[in-house]
């Protein structure tokens, strides 16, 4: 199976939205002092009290380097991971991600599976 279509441009998908919302809505409640300071904060810096970023230099690449992989996985693998990409937004490691793909669900595969062969050839060693 390919990886799933990308929304063209200009469509919003009101569910993500609706979800962002009411994930929105719980945090303002729970802490509703917080809110309050983040919003004067944001209004402070639209009235030009507070500084912002210089535009008009350049961004650092921030990024760690990366290296390309090729593998090959069978389907079925790849299968699990696209019925993973709609839900994995709410995964710890993708949860700042704005728009998942199978490649970032890939990664954090990887990640946590190293993690857990790391932590069991550490076991058997010790």
């Amino acid at each position: 199976m390919n990886a799933p279509r990308r929304r063209p441009a200009g469509v919003v998908d009101l569910a993500a939205v609706r979800a962002t919302d009411a994930k929105l809505a719980a945090l303002r409640e729970s802490d509703p002092e917080a809110f309050a300071r983040a919003a004067q904060r944001g209004a402070a810096w639209l009235r030009g009290e507070l500084p912002g970023p210089d535009l008009e230099k350049p961004m650092p690449d921030t990024r760690k380097p990366t290296s390309p992989v090729n593998l090959r996985l069978p389907a079925a693998l790849l299968d699990r991971a696209d019925a993973l990409v709609s839900t994995a937004g709410q995964v710890a490691e993708l949860a700042t991600v704005t728009s998942v793909t199978r490649a970032d669900v890939l990664r954090a595969a990887i990640v946590r599976g190293l993690a857990a062969l790391e932590a069991e050839a550490g076991a058997k060693e010790g």
